[in-house]
């Protein structure tokens, strides 16, 4: 059926048919067997609904939820923020132990290594300048050396 036939027959049942509407409707019905046929299934469905809805004496109690509180917008706050301190606490911590469990690549040396052996190197080069003084003389001979204790 197409929707301008199926409106005629709701209409008719919702019973805001106009003259020449109703007209349409029953030459409608005169030609298709279809139409008298959804028009009886639907005239059935429409008086069973309305004995349902007689017999329902009982009131009607819709559910009406509670309109939000505004008491409690501190304590969400700090549930959230403490929830936000809590994640950058764990990232912090994340971030310091990845840190320190990097390995060495070539293009960054290992810091500690480096430092090592620079200083081996410089330790290596260096000589003790000539003194014009013997050991024994040597005006910082004595600041250098251990305290000696006489016997």
């Amino acid at each position: 059926m197409k929707p301008h036939e199926l409106d005629l027959l709701h209409g008719h049942l919702n019973g805001t048919l106009s003259e020449a509407d109703f007209g349409g409707l029953q030459a409608l019905l005169r030609a298709s067997a279809e139409a008298r046929r959804t028009l009886r299934a639907l005239a059935t469905v429409d008086a069973k609904l309305q004995s349902l809805g007689s017999l329902n004496t009982m009131p009607t109690q819709l559910l009406v939820m509670p309109a939000p509180s505004r008491a409690r917008p501190l304590y969400q706050w700090l549930a959230w923020s403490s929830m936000a301190a809590a994640a950058a606490c764990v990232a912090l911590a994340l971030m310091g132990t990845l840190s320190t469990h990097v390995k060495p690549s070539p293009s960054r040396p290992d810091l500690a290594a480096e430092i090592r052996s620079s200083q081996n190197a410089i330790g290596r080069l260096s000589v003790k300048p000539p003194s014009l003084f013997p050991v024994w003389a040597s005006p910082t001979a004595a600041l250098l050396d251990q305290p000696r204790i006489p016997q």
